[in-house]
């Protein structure tokens, strides 16, 4: 139990259990409007990172596989892709556009492994090789 002085008037120490009493109402208050606020950042994020997910598949995920499927040997387009990503390339949404990034995240200027340079210089175009 609180000691009380004999200087402490009963109406002034009641005053402050009263408003003792408002600033935990009021801490409540703002605990409950915190977990509420949470929990609505938590649903906004879940729904960004679904949306997110859904503009990659529509604007990266499909061209790049139309891509792939048109260039390569019929039914190889998925291991072409992952000769690619075992690169260490993976294809990427610069702004519009789509771009091969290497390793790093830098934009890839050549696609170069183990096996050599890709394409191989004798797939060059013939503009390049200086063949007419």
């Amino acid at each position: 139990m609180t000691k009380t002085t004999e200087n402490t008037d009963p109406g002034e120490v009641e005053r402050l259990r009263n408003h003792n009493a408002e600033l935990l109402a009021e801490l409540k208050t703002a605990k409950a409007k915190v977990t509420a606020l949470q929990g609505q950042l938590t649903t906004a994020t879940e729904e960004r990172d679904a949306s997110r997910a859904e503009v990659l598949t529509v604007r990266l995920d499909g061209p790049v596989r139309s891509m792939l499927e048109g260039i390569a040997v019929p039914g190889t387009a998925e291991v072409l892709a992952q000769m690619i990503a075992t690169r260490g390339y993976a294809f990427d949404l610069d702004g519009e556009q789509i771009a091969i990034r290497d390793a790093s995240g830098n934009p890839a200027t050549s696609l170069t492994g183990a096996a050599g340079t890709w394409p191989h210089p004798s797939r060059a175009p013939l503009s390049s090789t200086g063949a007419t």
